[in-house]
């Protein structure tokens, strides 16, 4: 799937305010040890700058 496409089935599916508006794809996710995500470090490049990491904080 493209970019453009998550983004069209997502505006199908979910309201305004939870669509998706952009897609980020990459080779692999961060992984601990035991293989769970490793979803702050996930997130970091997302929420580099900002003072918090919650949206409208």
């Amino acid at each position: 799937m493209t970019e453009d496409e998550i983004v069209a089935h997502t505006r199908e599916l979910l309201g305004s305010v939870k669509k998706v508006t952009c897609v980020t794809f990459v080779d692999e996710l961060p992984k601990s040890g035991v293989g769970k995500i490793l979803r702050r470090v996930a997130r970091e490049p997302f929420w580099a700058g900002r003072d918090s990491g919650v949206a409208g904080a």
